[in-house]
């Protein structure tokens, strides 16, 4: 990690870092969705997020579960619907 995501960390003001394992057997998918959201893994086993690819560039995602006490915390902007428009880049599973 050193030398890969945390390479120059104090020029990156990086004060904090939190790490945690995952459950054998974990949801690739999920996690990776979680992540382009911005959610932890057990956020997203939360809020259940399901996507779509709509175009060459976007994929839709919704939540099957909206606790707002989590989606507050996704990165992209929510629509009225609550639903997300993410780079296709981000989820090109």
């Amino acid at each position: 990690m050193w030398s890969g995501l945390l390479r120059n960390w104090k020029q990156k003001k990086i004060s904090k870092v939190e790490l945690s394992s995952l459950e054998l057997g974990y949801d690739h998918q999920l996690l990776t969705l979680g992540h382009a959201l911005g959610l932890t893994y057990e956020e997203a086993k939360i809020v259940q997020p399901e996507a779509h690819k709509e175009s060459n560039e976007t994929y839709l995602v919704w939540f099957k579960n909206e606790d707002m006490g989590i989606l507050k915390n996704v990165t992209h902007t929510l629509d009225s619907d609550l639903n997300v428009y993410l780079p296709a880049c981000l989820l090109d599973w």
